[in-house]
């Protein structure tokens, strides 16, 4: 019972920090990816996943250190 509520907890803690995340950064990202090169989705592909790709890596480096 007691794993189960610290799950649930988890999950809930998780979720209000994505809606914390989409409402304060939503915008920033939203008009840097309009104002990206290129008129179509696959030009713009590359850009938005080394975006991501070294936001992933600066949190996973912050964690490990």
């Amino acid at each position: 019972m007691n794993e189960t509520l610290s799950l649930i907890g988890a999950l809930t803690v998780g979720l209000l920090g994505g809606v914390h995340c989409v409402g304060m950064f939503g915008g920033i990202v939203g008009a840097l990816t309009i104002a990206l090169p290129g008129d179509t989705l696959t030009r713009r592909l590359p850009l938005l996943f080394g975006y991501n790709a070294g936001r992933l890596f600066s949190y996973t480096l912050a964690c490990a250190l």
